[in-house]
């Protein structure tokens, strides 16, 4: 698991975080150094005969993570000449300049839990919309992303202990 929120936190002093936009745009900023330090690492575990190739990954992102993912496969296959085995996606952030693809793996899927603009825009071999994509999900109560992420990440790490 890589966990590249030191890379985008951002040194505003609290009283200006109504400014959030400049976090978000730092996010954007990282994702193709974060992107790099993720396939140069793969790479090196083919090299090292670690792993016999990129077939044998999977990779998963949340958010931004999911670009940060497909940037990952591209990268990769550039350099070596394969594909990533596969790449999931969870709910990836509404991105223009870097997006994830289905080219970007051997399979690409993608969950999206509410339907959107951006959602609607075919970024991977399947795509499956929770409970229909609505605007909320059942039970569900509006809360900030941060405490998402954080209870995405405890129920990932839960899942591989």
């Amino acid at each position: 698991m890589v966990d590249y929120g030191p890379l985008t936190m951002s040194r505003f002093p609290a009283i200006l975080a109504p400014l959030s936009v400049f976090q978000t745009l730092l996010s954007m900023l990282r994702t193709n150094r974060i992107a790099n330090e993720i396939s140069d690492f793969i790479l090196f575990l083919i090299k090292c005969q670690v792993i016999s190739g990129p077939e044998q990954v999977h990779l998963i992102g949340f958010g931004l993570g999911a670009h940060a993912a497909g940037t990952v496969g591209r990268t990769v296959k550039q350099s070596d000449g394969r594909n990533v085995g596969r790449i999931t996606g969870l709910d990836p952030f509404p991105f223009r300049r870097v997006s994830l693809d289905p080219r970007d793996a051997t399979f690409v899927d993608v969950t999206n839990t509410a339907i959107g603009r951006y959602s609607l825009r075919r970024r991977g071999h399947v795509q499956f919309y929770l409970n229909g994509g609505g605007p909320s999900q059942p039970n569900c109560p509006r809360f900030p992303t941060s405490k998402l992420s954080n209870s995405v990440k405890k129920s990932i790490s839960a899942d591989s202990e």
